[in-house]
């Protein structure tokens, strides 16, 4: 995209062995089952039925401080009304102060579409600055960082599908 941003703009794609209600909830209540860095989250601020504002931290990696995500988080939870997605910015919120290096998230988009009975399109479109990271780095590391998000999602519903199986 040329819309004055250097930050790539980056879209992966996955099918997930759940349906799409189960895919949003995990996406919006369990992200400690799929996020191996996660150090806390927690809901700030509720704003409606389908808008929150959002926190959490991530441990840092080898020599890099923790990393802070603070989102505006809205989705769209009613398969009748149309597809099902998750779409966070950053913002910033009198209650949270800084603990790490906060991210910013210029834009977020998980969209989840059926493919079958309990199968789900899992699309995400993510443009994030981590800050203190070269534009090369970005160029380089987080079209990775995403499709191994991607992949973590996935597969954090066949670990539950093993052990149920036992």
């Amino acid at each position: 995209m040329d819309d004055g941003c250097p930050l790539w703009m980056w879209r992966g794609s996955v099918e997930v062995d759940a349906p799409q209600t189960e895919l949003l909830q995990r996406l919006l209540r369990e992200q400690e089952l799929w996020e191996r860095n996660l150090h806390k989250a927690a809901v700030i601020q509720t704003l409606s039925k389908d808008t929150e504002v959002y926190h959490y931290l991530l441990q840092g990696l080898g020599c890099w401080p923790p990393q802070e995500h603070l989102l505006l988080r809205t989705w769209q939870a009613d398969p009748s009304s149309g597809p099902l997605y998750l779409s966070s910015v950053s913002t910033e919120h009198p209650k949270v102060l800084s603990e790490g290096i906060r991210a910013h998230v210029h834009s977020c988009l998980f969209l989840l579409e059926p493919t079958g009975a309990r199968k789900t399109r899992l699309t995400h479109l993510c443009r994030t600055d981590t800050r203190g990271r070269s534009q090369e780095w970005h160029s380089k590391v987080s079209g990775h960082l995403l499709a191994s998000s991607l992949l973590a999602i996935r597969d954090s519903f066949k670990e539950i599908h093993k052990e149920t199986k036992v």
